[in-house]
């Protein structure tokens, strides 16, 4: 006989399979700011200490939080938790990633914007993250 504990997890993961996905991106963001030295290498100032263990250390915490909390049911705090945590993190990312973007068109001399791909996936990403925070799950 199947252990009733276990197979309730893995209903809680079927329902939450994209908070999986989720945080799983969210890993494989900090991961790759950990492992690649100087991401972001060029202007502005602020945005190339983005890729820094002090920012990528607690990605990293928070998607493994995430992967967790999707074999769980998710309410109350655990539910939004894993809801605002990667969206400010994606957001964040977004937005650094949009400002490096625009400083390198000044500093290139490109006259029309073109944003480059991080900037694209992480903007998707929020997408993604906001429409399974209202339309996932009814009872949220």
């Amino acid at each position: 006989m199947d252990n009733p504990k276990r197979s309730t997890c893995w209903l809680y993961f079927r329902l939450n399979r994209a908070w999986f996905i989720n945080g799983l991106e969210t890993l494989a963001l900090g991961i790759t700011m950990i492992l690649s030295n100087n991401f972001i290498d060029r202007p502005p100032d602020f945005v190339m200490h983005i890729d820094e263990p002090m920012f990528s250390i607690p990605v990293v915490t928070v998607g493994l939080y995430v992967i967790i909390s999707s074999f769980h049911y998710l309410r109350g705090l655990n539910q939004k938790l894993v809801t605002f945590l990667p969206l400010f993190i994606w957001t964040f990312y977004f937005l650094m990633f949009l400002f490096h973007d625009i400083a390198m068109m000044q500093v290139i001399g490109i006259v029309h914007f073109s944003p480059n791909f991080t900037t694209m996936i992480s903007f998707i990403i929020i997408i993604k993250i906001l429409l399974e925070a209202f339309w996932s799950n009814p009872d949220w």
